[in-house]
């Protein structure tokens, strides 16, 4: 062999080394592209944060931003970061115009306490208190697209907050088209160092039972096993138990001076909330002082400074007096409900966190009320006891003239201010109906107690009870409703759950009641 031809045969032979080479390193960086979890530079860390605590970028705070990739092939990027016990951790997450990222914030074993779960292109944001000292995950997980993003931490000093409101939404029937549009109300206002908004919410659907900590703008989700462990998808609402343990969880996790607790639901004629119809039961009054009175315990014996009642014909003596020894305040409609305008209520509390229960439930009396819910009002419980033994004297007085006067007592009843006469009417305006009978009863005796009862139902007077009242075409309404249908059916179908209260027991209203339509 030539020397030409020796070096043409070691140029190919050198060619097709370059050759074999460059094929293996194509197939090696196919195969580490192929197993890479993300950028390699993760929070400025130099390597990618991993998708479990084992390979956890560390984060600090007290208020850092940091950036990181999840491209194709990478799902999950996980954090690590340190927090003191009572400090709370704020998230957010700037995530890709046309990605869908969830953010979460777990325990180092990896349960999810809190995680934000908007849709595509739309920023996340969790919070979390630590119930202990130790090391937390942040968690950010892609449920489509690719891209980089941005997301910062804020560690934030957790002293108790001025409010918490608890919202115990029971829609798994026809009415939970209304959580939505409601939850669009709340998130105008949102939670704040001072105003935790939290809800547990169950729909119609099967195992859609949800926890949240409402904010401006979204929902930061709170798994229900960090409520309580037992917790499956689907919460049955007419159980004590649920509310007892979602009430103890915000106490715990979002300490307050001061602590309203609403119940959302349909009602059975004013005297039950927590309507379930998987198990065709709701809360009645007896069920009511059960929870409340295991609630103000966990509450350090502290009565709940406000409850308040999104459902129909609520704000009435009878719910008032049940429960009179377990809350302050009591706000809800005297009517129909179609909803509380909870961005007006809600912006009150939060722009003006320093107000007392006292205020706070007088404003939401006087300013809730819409077509959607014709009138409103707020009582001070402390006065309950007062005005129970009033009416207990009115009831005995018109079971007195009830067969003498019957005629006289039905035509006060059809001139008071009533509600809803397309399901009779079964509740009246307290105020209003004494108004009326002290012009057709009006002897010493008759005038005294009447005027007493009035005075003790007008908010402008000092010493009333009623502290708040609105309405919205219901000119008739001074806040306070009580019992008296303008059908005798319709007491009769009421009845059973009317006597399981305190109110027929102490007052002998329901004989007044019976004995009339009798």
């Amino acid at each position: 062999m030539n020397y030409k031809s020796k070096f043409v045969m070691c140029a190919v032979v050198f060619v097709t080394a370059l050759f074999i080479a460059s094929v293996f390193s194509s197939m090696d960086a196919t195969a580490v592209t192929g197993t890479r979890q993300g950028s390699g530079n993760d929070a400025n860390s130099g390597k990618d944060a991993g998708s479990t605590m084992s390979s956890a970028v560390s984060i600090s705070g007290p208020k850092n931003t940091y950036s990181g990739t999840l491209p194709s092939g990478d799902t999950k990027d996980m954090y690590k970061i340190s927090l003191s016990a009572s400090k709370m951790l704020k998230v957010s997450l700037d995530v890709p115009t046309n990605a869908n990222f969830d953010l979460e914030i777990t325990s180092s074993s990896g349960t999810v306490y809190a995680k934000s779960i908007n849709a595509i292109g739309i920023d996340e944001e969790a919070w979390y208190r630590a119930e202990k000292t130790g090391t937390y995950g942040v968690r950010i997980v892609k449920i489509s697209g690719d891209g980089s993003y941005s997301f910062t931490v804020n560690v934030i000093d957790s002293p108790v907050a001025k409010w918490t409101v608890m919202m115990y939404m029971s829609a798994d029937s026809e009415i939970d088209s209304s959580v939505d549009y409601d939850f669009s109300q709340m998130k105008q206002v949102g939670s704040t160092n001072d105003f935790n908004l939290i809800t547990l919410t169950d729909k119609s659907g099967n195992g859609d039972t949800k926890a949240y900590r409402v904010l401006k703008g979204s929902l930061s989700e709170i798994p229900l096993t960090v409520i309580n462990p037992t917790w499956g998808k689907e919460l049955d609402m007419s159980d004590i138990n649920n509310v007892i343990a979602f009430t103890n969880f915000c106490f715990k996790y979002y300490p307050s001076t001061y602590k309203m607790l609403i119940f959302w639901s349909h009602s059975r004629g004013g005297l039950t909330v927590g309507y379930d119809p998987d198990r065709g039961d709701n809360i009645d009054f007896a069920e009511m002082s059960a929870a409340m009175t295991k609630i103000k315990s966990n509450n350090k014996s502290k009565k709940i400074d406000i409850v308040g009642y999104d459902a129909c014909w609520s704000h009435n003596i009878a719910t008032a007096y049940q429960l009179a020894p377990y809350a302050n305040y009591i706000v809800g409609g005297e009517s129909t409900s179609g909803g509380w305008r909870y961005q007006v209520a809600f912006s009150y509390i939060a722009n003006n966190p320093s107000k007392t229960p006292r205020e706070v439930a007088a404003y939401i009396g006087n300013n809730i009320a819409s077509y959607n819910m014709e009138a409103t009002g707020a009582t001070d419980l402390s006065k309950m006891s007062t005005l129970i033994s009033k009416i207990k004297t009115l009831a005995t007085k018109l079971n007195g003239i009830a067969d003498t006067q019957k005629s006289t007592l039905w035509y006060v009843r059809q001139h008071t201010q009533e509600y809803d006469p397309h399901y009779d009417a079964p509740y009246i305006d307290l105020y209003d109906f004494c108004a009326k009978l002290a012009v057709n009863f009006t002897t010493s005796d008759w005038t005294t107690l009447l005027n007493d009862i009035k005075a003790l139902c007008d908010k402008d007077q000092a010493g009333s009870a009623v502290i708040g009242s609105a309405n919205y075409g219901a000119p008739g309404s001074h806040g306070l409703g009580i019992m008296f249908p303008a059908k005798a059916s319709k007491y009769y179908g009421y009845e059973y759950t009317f006597k399981k209260g305190k109110f027929t027991t102490d007052t002998q209203w329901d004989e007044f009641l019976t004995n009339f339509y009798n």
